[in-house]
């Protein structure tokens, strides 16, 4: 039983409780701890007290000797210059205040595990198995009847190596008998300081991964994505590194698309765009400065009630608004390469989606369609956007299915109003048949479809297949490259 020392800090500790209760895999790292040493986890509560608190003072009483030591490793920490600058990033924040907590208490464990004799003998004796079946294949094809020359050759190297290795596990077995485990009061000072930095590093940069795969920009607005999405997103970022590599680049994607977005309603802002109007939000300076000037006030009034007050046009809009995106993502072999991008990039559309409450439809595709993932507003939970860059089909390509989805998605009536954005590296072709009836049904529904090829050294893709089926084709060799694309629906 974990007892709190710091005053007054019983709500936090069980704060802590609760958290790791939602975190399976931070849980987990503190069970293992335990086995290392029995205060791992109760120095594991107190440094997130530590970071979440705003301030903390070790309650007066006798400490019993394993309290000490769980005193003097904590106290190394607040008393650092790297806590002190640090520590204003943490306070109240549950979710960077435990991830930084895990994280140095992963290599607290990894300094326990490299000074604790007893783990020490068993990784010796699991070293040494492994020689000794290393020795005995050795000899078996020593003396195979069947085997070369050559075979025989190598076999006697791999015996001689076998046996060093044993010798040298042998000696470290004396060296481990003599070799006192040390604990946490052995820790030095440097080492806890230097994983107190790491922590905080890998804190902040886990924290932003989250933030970019949720799609939400700044901590006021991740406070509004359940706290459990949090930390199991954090748990897969930390330990994934493939997670963290599609987290950056959809943090790149959204940039692009925020960029582009800018540069399309910037022209908004040059005169001849200015328009009669009384929308409020699109006034011209000027309008609001004879609003805000008591001798202009009365004309402001009339005018803007007669609806002539000077404001910016709305060009650069769709007519038809901000509908919904299906998006047909190649998944075949040869987009393998880019796989971590291809998912940031459709991230990124999610999250722009997410900012325009426009529905979401993913089609994956190689030589069939996987799974379709229906995305409501743009809103998507941490469990759909893990299993979304977990799963990726391979095999070939063929067009015709994941239009034809497409085409079944546009009959929901959520998706009447849909456009398709259709991304591949591969060649296909797609029959007469099926082409005339997705013009019709284009016709019909007016909906856009935009393309993007991807042509790459290693790719051969036939645009003018591709054009057939579409109003637009990007032709790029890299995803980066297809900014025009986070600008649909909004012309």
């Amino acid at each position: 039983m974990t007892t709190m020392m710091f005053a007054e800090k019983d709500v936090v500790f069980t704060r802590f409780v609760q958290l790791l209760q939602q975190a399976p895999i931070f849980e987990q790292l503190c069970q293992q701890g335990d086995t290392l040493h029995p205060q791992f986890t109760t120095v594991t509560a107190h440094l997130f007290c530590a970071l979440y608190a705003a301030d903390v003072e070790w309650l007066d009483m006798p400490l019993a000797p394993e309290q000490r030591i769980v005193k003097q490793v904590v106290t190394t920490i607040i008393e650092s210059d790297c806590y002190k600058t640090r520590h204003p990033l943490t306070i109240g924040d549950d979710l960077l205040a435990l991830i930084c907590a895990m994280s140095f208490a992963e290599a607290m464990k990894d300094w326990l595990a490299q000074h604790h004799v007893g783990h020490q003998q068993a990784e010796n004796k699991r070293d040494t198995d492994y020689a000794k079946q290393q020795l005995q294949q050795a000899r078996t094809q020593m003396f195979d009847a069947q085997a070369t020359d050559a075979e025989k050759e190598r076999a006697r190297t791999r015996k001689q190596f076998a046996e060093k290795r044993l010798e040298h596990l042998q000696r470290r077995v004396e060296q481990l008998r003599q070799m006192p485990t040390q604990s946490f009061e052995q820790m030095p000072t440097e080492v806890i300081v230097e994983a107190l930095e790491q922590a905080y590093t890998k804190g902040t940069t886990t924290t932003a991964a989250v933030q970019r795969l949720i799609g939400d920009d700044g901590q006021r607005r991740l406070q509004h994505i359940p706290l459990r999405q949090q930390l199991t997103l954090a748990e897969k970022v930390q330990f994934h590194p493939n997670l963290r590599e599609i987290a950056e680049l959809a943090g790149r994607f959204r940039r692009i698309a925020k960029k582009k977005q800018k540069q399309l309603h910037k022209k908004t802002m040059e005169r001849k765009y200015i328009v009669q109007g009384q929308e409020l939000a699109r006034l011209l300076p000027v309008e609001l400065a004879n609003w805000a000037m008591p001798r202009a006030k009365q004309d402001f009034l009339r005018r803007f009630s007669e609806h002539q007050t000077l404001m910016f046009s709305e060009k650069g809009k769709s007519k038809r608004g901000r509908g919904p995106l299906i998006i047909c993502m190649d998944e075949s072999s040869s987009m393998s390469a880019m796989r971590a991008k291809s998912k940031a990039f459709c991230l990124a559309l999610m999250m722009t989606a997410k900012k325009q409450r426009r529905d979401v439809a993913i089609i994956p595709f190689a030589t069939t369609v996987g799974q379709t993932m229906y995305v409501k507003k743009g809103q998507y939970t941490s469990a759909e956007c893990m299993s979304f860059c977990d799963q990726f089909l391979h095999g070939g390509t063929n067009y015709e299915q994941p239009l034809q989805q497409a085409l079944h998605v546009l009959t929901q009536s959520r998706y009447n109003e849909a456009d398709i954005i259709f991304v591949t590296d591969g060649a296909s072709h797609v029959s007469d048949r099926f082409l005339l009836q997705f013009q019709d049904i284009k016709k019909r529904k007016q909906f856009q479809c935009l393309s993007v090829v991807l042509q790459t050294a290693y790719t051969t893709v036939d645009v003018a297949v591709v054009a057939q089926f579409s109003d637009v084709v990007y032709e790029v060799d890299d995803l980066e490259k297809a900014e025009d694309i986070f600008t649909v629906g909004m012309r």
